[in-house]
């Protein structure tokens, strides 16, 4: 009888405050600790409606521009207390404020993880929120992300440095289009549906974390647990189940079993095949952080020291050109041999454009079309063999090969073999090239020949002639060799 009471006093006061509508499921609303084991908790009431939650002039920030208040976070205690379930159907800790004290297990913990564990934790994190908000679209807002008018009523974001009506003429329904940030946003003022404003916050709190890699903020393992309610909190069981056998793992549960610590590894840490062009940035920009961080080890150790960078996902792509220029850092001395004439800064100037067009276009989800990513395949190809990694520079050319030609890496590799066997010589490139190919099939492959029957004979298609080594050389360069599904733009 009291649950009834405290209930209807809760309904009262949200009333009062304007903040719940006739329509919507106070079901929905009790608790973010809701179970969705039945998956989509769609509401059955007829009268729950799309509507305008909010119009604002401005976007918004969770530090300037706080959320409405919402329904308070409600908890409840349980006895089955593992040390590792602080999310789920019950929380086995409460949170607190602050520093975290000694009965916060988990708190404790995840402070002492090294950042390359957080790291593809928060990455993996981002990529299940981001694939329960499509999903959570695709089956409750259907009906106004695919009206014109109604996008262009309600999807406006103001901005000093992009149209206002960027987002309105993309397909929120399709993958990789909207970055978590904007749904988010869209969530909290767009659109009526459960709110938590704590949960919201601290969504956003774990996408600036992840993209900024703790260089402008980290995220504190409270804020850190909120975030992980908001599939609980929009009733997605797979997003809900994904976390927690995600976080269990992280926090090494010995509880769980080998099956989903195996499922977990592969999907955290195993390269999944890409489906849009946004992976195959995001999967670039990876190896040209590693290859940086390989280059300034060699070059520079006192200045990775100095800044306690210690694995290649502390740096942010962008971060790279400044550290280079600082310490005077420019092409490798390979690549005077490989392109005589070329000019020193080479490197510099790759850099520099690719903190611009591949960073931010994949921090922010950019607009991305066949031809801005082949010549972000280019660039970044030339940034690793001007840095005198050959491999990442071959590791991009199948990456990109495999999404392009829809082939398997076994089949880019026999393309390679009959580059090796027959390619031309005729440049310093070209021998230098040959040479690295070897090297790639023997590690790959353990050989580096292969019948002839066996052969995907494909001739290289690089060609220098006529390229001046200047600035536009830096954007117009060609990459070594690409499928011929590459080859639909022939100038870039």
């Amino acid at each position: 009888m009291a649950r009834f009471g405290r209930e209807f006093v809760r309904r009262v006061v949200a009333k009062c405050k304007g903040m719940m509508g006739r329509d919507v499921e106070a079901r929905r609303e009790q608790t973010v600790e809701e179970d969705a084991e039945m998956g989509w908790d769609n509401p059955t009431n007829e009268e729950w409606n799309l509507s305008t939650e909010q119009h604002t002039s401005t976007g918004w920030n969770s530090t300037f521009q706080p959320l409405p208040e919402e329904v308070a976070v409600i908890r409840k205690s349980d006895s089955r207390d593992s040390g590792y379930a602080s999310f789920g159907d019950t929380p086995s800790k409460s949170l607190r404020k602050g520093s975290p004290v000694p009965d916060d297990i988990n708190a404790i913990k995840w402070l002492q993880l090294p950042f390359t564990t957080k790291h593809y934790f928060l990455t993996y994190l981002q990529r299940i929120l981001e694939a329960t908000c499509l999903r959570y679209a695709r089956e409750n807002l259907r009906g106004c992300l695919t009206d014109p008018e109604w996008k262009k009523l309600h999807l406006l974001f103001p901005s000093p440095e992009y149209p206002p009506d960027r987002l309105v003429y993309r397909d929120w329904l399709g993958e990789d289009e909207i970055e978590l940030c904007f749904w988010v946003i869209t969530f909290a003022q767009r659109v009526r549906m459960p709110k938590n404003q704590r949960i919201f916050e601290s969504v956003h709190d774990l996408r600036n974390a992840t993209v900024h890699r703790g260089d402008r903020e980290e995220l504190d393992f409270e804020a850190l647990s909120y975030a992980m309610k908001f599939p609980a909190l929009l009733g997605d069981a797979k997003g809900k189940s994904d976390i927690t056998n995600a976080f269990r793992y992280t926090m090494e549960d010995p509880t769980l079993d080998d099956e989903t610590i195996m499922s977990v590894e592969d999907a955290m840490f195993t390269p999944q095949p890409c489906t849009t062009h946004h992976q195959v940035l995001a999967r670039i920009q990876s190896m040209l952080e590693e290859t940086c961080f390989d280059n300034a080890a060699r070059k520079i150790p006192h200045v990775l020291t100095k800044n306690a960078w210690y694995t290649p996902e502390q740096i942010e792509l962008q971060n790279w050109h400044d550290t280079f220029r600082n310490a005077g850092i420019q092409n490798d001395d390979s690549a005077a041999d490989i392109w005589p004439g070329i000019n020193p800064s080479c490197l510099l100037d790759l850099l520099w454009a690719a903190r611009i067009d591949i960073r931010i276009t994949v921090a922010h989800h950019l607009p991305l079309s066949d031809e801005n990513l082949i010549e972000q395949v280019h660039r970044a190809i030339n940034i690793a063999i001007l840095q005198g990694d050959w491999r990442q520079a071959l590791e991009v050319e199948v990456l990109a090969e495999m999404y392009f030609a829809n082939r398997s890496r076994a089949q880019v590799l026999e393309r390679l073999e009959a580059v090796y066997r027959d390619g031309r010589i005729g440049s310093p490139y070209e021998r230098r090239r040959r040479v690295a190919i070897a090297e790639f099939l023997e590690e790959e492959m353990g050989c580096t020949t292969v019948g002839m029957d066996e052969a995907v004979v494909v001739p290289d298609t690089w060609d220098v002639d006529g390229l001046g080594f200047g600035k536009k050389w830096v954007v117009r360069t060609w990459s070594p060799s690409m499928w011929e599904g590459l080859k639909r733009v022939e100038v870039l």
